[in-house]
C-alpha cells in the first residue's frame, strides 16, 4: 500500500455512497487518527434479499455495538494493524477502534449457486488450515461446531428477524462449519492412511496445503 491508510476490501464488495463521504469527511477534517481503525457493517445479497436491509437500518448504540463485536476492522491504520491469519482473514489492530455508519455491499451470495459454487473450495482451504495445527478431529466434532454456528448466527446475530432468508442463511453458514471440521477430519485420516484412498484424493490434500502454505508465504511478506 502506498498510504498509511487503508480500506480493505473484497471483490464481491463495494463501498456504499455514503461511506466514501464519511471516510472523505473524516479524511479532510484530519480527524482519522482519533482511532487507529474503524469496524464497518456488511450488508449481504442473499437468494434476492439484502440482509439486513439497508433501507430500514437504523443505526442505533445496540448496533454500533454488534458492529464491533461482529465485523472484522476494515478502515485502518497499517503501521499498528497486524494479519492474524491469511485465510478468511482476521486483523488485530489495538485500541481505540471506532465504528462507521456507512456500510459495505457484498454480493458474493446474491444466490444460491454462487454460494454453493464458492463453498467446496473454501471449506478445503479452510480445512488445510485447520490442519496445520489440529491433530484430532472426528464428526462429532465437526457436528458440534455447526450446530453451535447455527445458533450463533441465528439467534446472537439476529437472523431469525429476516424470516425464511434468515432461517436459511444460518442453515448453510452452520453447514458450513460443519464441513470446514468434517474435512478436517478426512484430510487427518488421509494423513494417518487411514482407508482406501485414491491418488485424487493424495492429490487434493497437498494441493490445499500449497494453497495455504503460499497464502502464508505471501501475507509474511
Amino acid at each position: 500500500a502506498a498510504h498509511d491508510w487503508v480500506l480493505f476490501v473484497d471483490a464481491d464488495e463495494r463501498v456504499s455512497p455514503g461511506l466514501a463521504a464519511e471516510i472523505a469527511d473524516l479524511a479532510n477534517r484530519g480527524d482519522l487518527g482519533r482511532f487507529n481503525a474503524y469496524h464497518i457493517q456488511r450488508v449481504h445479497l442473499f437468494s434476492g434479499r439484502w440482509v439486513p436491509d439497508p433501507s430500514t437500518r437504523k443505526v442505533t448504540p445496540r448496533l454500533r455495538e454488534l458492529i464491533r463485536r461482529t465485523e472484522m476492522p476494515r478502515l485502518l491504520d497499517r503501521r499498528v494493524a497486524v494479519w492474524v491469519r491469511p485465510l478468511h482473514e482476521e486483523l488485530r489492530v489495538p485500541e481505540p477502534r471506532g465504528v462507521l455508519d456507512g456500510i459495505i455491499y457484498h454480493y458474493g451470495m446474491s444466490n444460491l449457486s454462487s454460494f454453493l459454487e464458492s463453498l467446496n473450495f473454501y471449506t478445503d482451504l479452510e480445512a488445510a488450515y485447520l490442519h496445520q495445527t489440529r491433530r484430532r478431529c472426528g464428526l462429532f466434532e465437526a457436528g458440534f461446531r455447526g450446530v453451535r454456528s447455527f445458533v450463533f448466527h441465528y439467534f446472537v446475530r439476529g437472523l431469525w428477524r429476516f424470516g425464511e432468508h434468515g432461517l436459511l442463511l444460518a442453515l448453510l453458514l452452520g453447514f458450513t462449519k460443519f464441513l470446514d471440521y468434517a474435512k478436517l477430519s478426512e484430510r487427518l485420516r488421509v494423513e494417518a492412511g487411514q482407508g482406501a484412498w485414491t491418488a485424487r484424493d493424495l492429490a487434493v490434500v497437498r494441493h490445499y496445503s500449497d494453497l495455504v502454505v503460499a497464502g502464508q508465504d505471501e501475507s509474511a511478506g
